[in-house]
């Protein structure tokens, strides 16, 4: 069975675990509703292919700024703005996929955008778990977080489609923003602030 000394020995493990984890359910459904949206106003495989170039540079170029900034900044704060941002650009496009021809263009610019925010932030959020839990429980707490990865990344595609179908892709992007603000709760919620 896996360890879970970590949720039960740190409150604010806990809450990030918990936020960081819906926050990923959101990552992987919208990770699909994106590219569905694109060949639904498309009809084009290549326009879908093209999501992948928006990605590219961001991935490749901003943890390496994210990790200097998390070093100058304090990581709470920095996850609370990143994470509100990805609420806010969520709603934005639930708002573009609401209306009666939803618009292409911006589906690329979020596409890069919460790419750029997500691999900025992540060098402050990975270091989080060694700041939070003594060194005899970080193997179970990186166990704890490859699991949960794993299960997010083949239930989050199935959750996407349910979504899809049930509440049409607006509904699937207001589901994502929630998602957002499930990490920016949990930092909220820490009684230290110096992470």
């Amino acid at each position: 069975l896996m360890d879970l000394t970590p949720l039960r020995e740190s409150r604010e493990f806990r809450l990030l675990f918990l936020g960081k984890s819906v926050s990923d359910f959101g990552d992987e459904i919208v990770a699909v509703v994106v590219p569905y949206q694109v060949y639904r106003i498309t009809g084009s495989t290549l326009a879908v292919g093209l999501l992948g170039l928006c990605v590219l540079v961001p991935v490749f170029v901003l943890p390496i700024l994210g990790g200097a900034v998390a070093d100058t900044v304090e990581r709470r704060r920095l996850t609370m703005l990143s994470h509100g941002i990805l609420a806010l650009m969520s709603a934005l496009m639930a708002l573009n996929a609401s209306s009666e021809r939803p618009l292409l263009w911006p589906l690329y610019v979020f596409a890069t955008i919460s790419a750029g925010l997500y691999t900025f932030n992540r060098p402050a959020i990975s270091t989080w778990p060694a700041r939070l839990l003594p060194l005899n429980l970080l193997p179970s707490s990186n166990s704890l977080e490859a699991a949960f990865h794993t299960l997010v990344s083949m239930a989050g595609p199935i959750l996407a489609g349910i979504l899809i179908v049930s509440i049409r892709p607006a509904g699937a992007f207001l589901f994502d923003a929630g998602t957002f603000l499930a990490v920016v709760a949990a930092a909220w919620g820490f009684v230290e602030c110096h992470y």
